[in-house]
């Protein structure tokens, strides 16, 4: 395909690990944020709404500042 490149020796080049492993804690903890608001008896749309839009907000800053 137009513009894939291969590293050396042929083996294609591994994307980094660090995104998905933040990715994954992010989206645990917005989880775990959703369980602990729905334990309290809290837990409506508008704080599953905020809970994934601030997780988006952090991972977007963290890929800003690479």
């Amino acid at each position: 395909l137009a513009g894939k490149q291969k590293a050396r020796r042929g083996r294609p080049k591994t994307p980094p690990v660090e995104p998905a492993v933040r990715q994954g804690i992010l989206f645990g903890l917005a989880i775990l944020t959703l369980v602990a608001l729905a334990i309290v008896d809290v837990l409506d749309i508008a704080f599953f709404i905020v809970t994934f839009l601030v997780a988006g907000l952090i991972e977007a800053y963290a890929q800003t500042r690479k």
